[in-house]
């Protein structure tokens, strides 16, 4: 019993998540929407010693696209999304980055560039005590370019959650909320959005949400709260203080990734990827 609580700790979309793109880390190179290794670590015991095999692997893919179809190349393609806006953040010179609910989110380890980044990690204290164990596993130490701060959206002000970070009220950053804003409620969202808008000019957030529609639908694996009706998201994203630049979904993910890499996956319409600036 005692396993399973300390290993329950990220939630089970997390796990599910994390599984789906250590996966990746076993295709050829040139099939990969991303390159993934450390994901597989954040992983149960159990679950690494079975994803290392290849049935099981094509067994679990098949039973997730039976029983959730497109979720499995929703949740790839938008995690390759948000790699690709990271990287462009970094090449335009960004040198902040807030990921807020970060979760089992592997990108500080991973993308080149953020390394020599500074990266604030807000999520729930015990997700980050998990994770912490899992990055000592895997490093020998917490990587010095990253600083974790424990809070809960629903209790505290992102403002002040940064401010106990140490963030740096002038300089911008990308933040980064992906899988997160569903969980939310909308009051919560609203508060978050408007903190990031209150930030400097440069400030840039990439995020993913999820249909209206989709809040009472039929796939919850955990209670949803929030969501956008996409015809809306500039409308709403302007009267909290941010201006959408792109809104991404099933159609374009098939045609940037899918696609050029050969990929044959459904992709649920029922989560999309924006980008929006200060």
């Amino acid at each position: 019993m005692r396993w399973r609580k300390r290993h329950s700790k990220a939630g089970r979309s997390a796990y599910g998540a994390a599984a789906i793109g250590a996966m990746e880390a076993f295709l050829p190179p040139a099939q990969r929407l991303f390159d993934d290794q450390i994901a597989l670590d954040f992983l149960p015991p159990l679950a690494r010693f079975l994803l290392r095999r290849a049935a099981v692997r094509r067994a679990f893919a098949a039973l997730m696209d039976a029983g959730v179809p497109g979720i499995r190349g929703a949740l790839l393609c938008r995690k390759r999304r948000i790699d690709d806006a990271v990287r462009d953040a970094v090449q335009r010179g960004l040198r902040a980055f807030v990921i807020l609910g970060a979760g089992l989110d592997t990108r500080p380890y991973r993308l080149r560039g953020l390394q020599d980044a500074a990266v604030l990690e807000i999520d729930l204290p015990q997700v980050q005590e998990f994770k912490k164990a899992c990055l000592l596993r895997r490093f020998g130490a917490l990587p010095a370019h990253v600083r974790f701060v424990a809070a809960d959206f629903n209790a505290e002000s992102l403002d002040c959650a940064l401010e106990r970070g140490g963030w740096s009220p002038s300089e911008p950053a990308l933040f980064v909320c992906e899988g997160v804003s569903q969980y939310l409620r909308a009051g919560t969202v609203d508060s978050i959005l408007r903190a990031i808008a209150r930030r400097p000019a440069g400030t840039e957030l990439v995020f993913t949400y999820v249909r209206e529609e989709a809040i009472r639908g039929a796939f919850q694996p955990e209670p949803w709260y929030f969501g956008i009706d996409p015809a809306q998201l500039k409308a709403f994203l302007a009267a909290r203080g941010l201006t959408l630049r792109q809104d991404f979904g099933a159609r374009e993910h098939q045609a940037d990734y899918l696609r050029p890499s050969g990929r044959k996956l459904e992709v649920s319409k029922i989560e999309r990827v924006a980008t929006a600036t200060v």
